[in-house]
């Protein structure tokens, strides 16, 4: 195997985790919180979870088998993130970025619809950065 081609995948990796990660600060979301890593790696890995036709169940299953938990307390731990994130003063950023018919900027997204949100558009303004 092309040890580049190793490197630059790794590096693309490491830089859209870490882009997440920003993204996920920006809107308010403390990193302190156990659905922290759970939600970063949702997002990371939904495009590959929804382009396998699979539910978003199988999502909270594949990311508990990786931390050895339930996915259960996976879904939870989301939820509860962002329950506690949407109700807080620092989320002003996120009625600009969830300015999308399908999310009421009142209530808070459910975690499928927050998760699908944020990976489309952190994919998209990450392609944008690639392409420049």
């Amino acid at each position: 195997m092309n040890s580049k081609l190793l490197t630059s995948n790794i590096t693309k990796n490491q830089l859209y985790e870490e882009y997440i990660s920003e993204s996920l600060l920006d809107l308010g979301v403390k990193a302190n919180r156990k659905g922290f890593i759970y939600i970063k790696e949702a997002i990371k890995i939904y495009p590959e979870i929804m382009n396998a036709s699979k539910k978003i169940i199988d999502l909270y299953t594949i990311i508990a088998e990786h931390y050895n938990v339930t996915s259960v307390s996976v879904e939870r731990a989301i939820r509860a993130l962002l329950e506690r994130t949407w109700c807080s003063e620092n989320m002003n950023t996120s009625h600009v970025i969830f300015d999308c018919p399908y999310i009421n900027t009142e209530n808070v997204p459910t975690n499928s619809v927050f998760i699908a949100t944020m990976s489309e558009i952190l994919r998209c303004n990450l392609n944008k950065k690639f392409l420049r």
